[in-house]
């Protein structure tokens, strides 16, 4: 009887480590189909000093070039503006660029907190940043190591590098910063939704608390997903109008793909006193496709807070 227990024990013992096993592999490979193609995790070694880089989205700046190209002429904003809001999916390049455009003119600003979602949960904490630099077709972008060591010393977020190598919610932004913002350093953050709201405004509370006025929050955020067109557009009016409405009670019952990135941009702004939405805009994948199946749309959006 006991050697029987013996046998049973070991052969359980060996089910569940196989099965650890089988786990790890089952997410590795998820994570290596889920990265993006051009991008990687490079570690260079100058003055003696090893620095990590992560890539942007894209790596050709004709490509950049040609999406200002077509925004050239926009008006630009003469009020202060705090923060704001973008897309991250490509083909809303365009929307993108248009957002920075209209703030070209705001050269003095310092850093650039961008904030996005986890998309694929990766890491074992709630928010994450990177310490990286981040390259880009324009240059490379500083890491703001004094905003990241304050919220990472504060255990409001941890630094993993791993998320950053597929997260597009930041990838797909930094040209567009690096291209308007010179001179500017970047502190990426990616939050899972599962966060709650008490780290979201503790987080928001930190960066204001740390700030000039020459820090510029940006929440990386799609709106509506794989909707019909008519019922995005109606999600889509929700949304806006209880962003617009500085109603965080109910961000994380909108459609977008990262309420907890909308709710520390708005709480921020709060704390600014910065709740006005100077400009706005807003579009679907099926008007900048021109897709006949209009049954699994993504919205998008751009906003620009001020006083």
């Amino acid at each position: 009887m006991a050697i029987n227990k013996i046998i049973t024990f070991f052969i359980f013992s060996f089910v569940i480590f196989l099965s650890l096993i089988l786990y790890s592999i089952n997410n590795e490979q998820l994570f290596k189909k889920n990265s993006v193609e051009n991008q990687n995790y490079v570690v260079r070694s100058e003055n003696g000093e090893n620095d990590i880089y992560h890539s942007s989205y894209r790596s050709n700046a004709k490509i950049y070039s040609d999406i200002f190209l077509n925004v050239e002429n926009e008006t630009q904003i003469v009020e202060k503006v705090y923060g704001g809001i973008v897309p991250h999916h490509f083909l809303a390049s365009d929307l993108i660029a248009k957002f920075f455009k209209k703030i070209e003119s705001q050269s003095d600003m310092e850093t650039v907190v961008l904030v996005g979602p986890n998309h694929f949960n990766i890491g074992f904490y709630g928010v994450l940043t990177s310490e990286a630099y981040w390259s880009t077709p324009f240059g490379d972008i500083e890491p703001d190591l004094e905003i990241i060591e304050m919220l990472a010393d504060d255990g409001l977020v941890r630094v993993d590098e791993k998320p950053f190598q597929s997260e597009h919610s930041i990838s797909t932004i930094v040209p567009f910063i690096k291209k308007t913002f010179p001179n500017a350093k970047i502190a990426p953050v990616i939050i899972k939704n599962t966060v709650s709201y008490d780290v979201l405004e503790e987080i928001a509370k930190k960066i204001e608390e740390h700030d000039s006025d020459k820090v510029l929050m940006i929440a990386s955020v799609d709106f509506s997903h794989f909707l019909p067109f008519e019922d995005s557009q109606i999600e889509d009016s929700r949304s806006i109008k209880e962003i617009q409405s500085f109603n965080l009670d109910r961000i994380y019952d909108l459609k977008v793909d990262s309420p907890s990135s909308i709710y520390v941009l708005l709480s921020y702004l709060k704390l600014k006193e910065a709740q006005k939405l100077i400009f706005s805009e807003r579009s679907n994948s099926v008007l900048i496709s021109d897709m006949s199946d209009n049954q699994e749309t993504v919205g998008y959006f751009i906003g620009h807070f001020g006083k």
